[in-house]
């Protein structure tokens, strides 16, 4: 029988997390919704602990480093134990503007994040009773690809229904000796971006997960972004233009759909358990990109966004210019966990914003029991893909859309950047997670 600990604490800025149980109602001013960090400590058979941790901020990749020092020196844990997951919620406190009615900046608020980030490891640490532990699979459409192409052939964003998605849900439970459900985890590819507002809150996951805690007494649900790089909620116009300026309201629904599709899954579907031993892997691989540019590729480099266009052009004739354009790297490291209990059970964890393909393949080749070669074979019947985790920034694009380009393969515009990935990077990924 594995071992679980919990831990739940606010982060909504200027709230003390010891008040701040569950998210209050009415909202205060400046939130819809409160935000939170939670954690979910497994033990497996072999004693190693891994702890799962769901945050409701954008992104953590400037703050990754003082979070694991933090956690190492509280309590011992190396990387390759602890998943940081956020909900990329676009309406999240890691900028300026929402922060200031609070009297805090970026860097104040971040230093809180870190020290609440610590402190909910250890709680859940500290948390830790006998469970079982089951992992099931729902089905939601409620997302949808935002690549579209426009009469030009060029891939634009909007609303395409015949574009690709990952329906699936993946839910993880863990249920107490008695019988009732001490923690909650799930999965669903789609932005945490349906809201247009400059309240504080963390979209449609925060909803999702309150309803869920509400539902099963002494609960704690985490919410897991999965590759949804290239993938929206389906909140278009009779044109597939998206809608913006979406009320609260709009993502407390499409947090109700999950989380009855999540209930539906606990309580009327057939569950895996997962048992046995708890080990990780972990590797770091080199993204191949594309450069460093000539004066020509420059002068007629065009993207989605032409201002940040323009700054890449400016950096890179600049280089060019004073002969240091070949000292720009033209690798990216990149981090990849996989996450193993038992013989039946993998989560695969993938930095930065995984387009949904690379997600698909994963799953449908590891749970295809074959790996890289025909003398390679597993018993895996249950496996979970997790993308946003671990930090790390930017789009990772499937090899389709890096053919056809557009926004998701123009990463490299916005941090300078030697040029766009080349086309083998899904294959590097996908292969790397099988050679784990």
């Amino acid at each position: 029988m594995l071992k679980c600990g919990t831990c739940r604490i606010c982060i909504s800025p200027g709230a003390d997390p010891k008040e701040v149980t569950s998210c209050r109602i009415p909202p205060p001013a400046g939130f819809y919704h409160d935000i939170f960090v939670r954690a979910l400590a497994l033990e497996g058979e072999n004693g190693k602990p891994l702890v799962i941790v769901s945050i409701d901020v954008i992104s953590i990749k400037d703050i990754l480093e003082q979070i694991r020092e933090g956690i190492k020196s509280e309590t011992s844990l190396g990387a390759d134990q602890v998943l940081l997951c956020v909900s990329h919620t676009h309406t999240g406190p890691v900028r300026e503007e929402p922060l200031k009615q609070f009297g805090l900046d970026v860097e104040k608020y971040q230093e809180i994040l870190v020290e609440r980030i610590v402190q909910v490891v250890s709680g859940a640490l500290a948390d830790t009773e006998p469970v079982n532990l089951y992992f099931g699979r729902g089905d939601l459409h409620m997302s949808i690809n935002r690549r579209r192409r426009n009469p030009a052939g060029y891939p634009v964003w909007r609303g395409n229904p015949w574009g690709e998605v990952d329906p699936e849900v993946a839910v993880l439970k863990a249920v107490r000796e008695d019988g009732s459900v001490k923690s909650v985890v799930m999965s669903y590819a789609c932005h945490a971006s349906a809201i247009g507002s400059g309240l504080i809150g963390n979209d449609y996951p925060g909803f999702a997960e309150e309803i869920i805690e509400n539902r099963y007494e002494g609960c704690v649900a985490l919410f897991a972004q999965g590759c949804a790089g290239e993938i929206k909620p389906y909140n278009v116009n009779p044109n597939c233009k998206f809608m913006y300026g979406i009320p609260p309201a709009v993502a407390a629904g499409l947090g109700w759909e999950l989380a009855k599709e999540v209930t539906r899954v606990i309580e009327q579907t057939p569950m895996e358990e997962a048992a046995g031993q708890i080990t990780t892997a972990a590797a770091t691989i080199d993204l191949p990109m594309e450069g460093p540019p000539s004066a020509e590729e420059v002068a007629n480099a065009k993207g989605v966004h032409g201002d940040v266009v323009d700054t890449w052009r400016e950096f890179m004739s600049a280089r060019i210019a004073d002969g240091t354009i070949g000292e720009i790297p033209t690798t990216r490291q990149y981090e990849i966990m996989q996450v193993k209990i038992g013989e039946r059970f993998r989560l695969v964890a993938l930095q930065g914003e995984p387009c949904v393909r690379i997600g698909l393949r994963i799953k449908e080749q590891l749970s295809a029991n074959m790996g890289k070669n025909s003398t390679e074979s597993w018993d895996i019947h249950s496996v979970m893909v997790l993308g946003y985790t671990n930090g790390w920034s930017g789009y990772i694009p499937s090899s389709d859309i890096l053919r056809a380009k557009g926004y998701e393969a123009e990463t490299y515009f916005f941090y300078n950047w030697s040029g766009p990935y080349k086309a083998n990077i899904e294959d590097l990924v996908v292969n790397s997670v099988l050679g784990l």
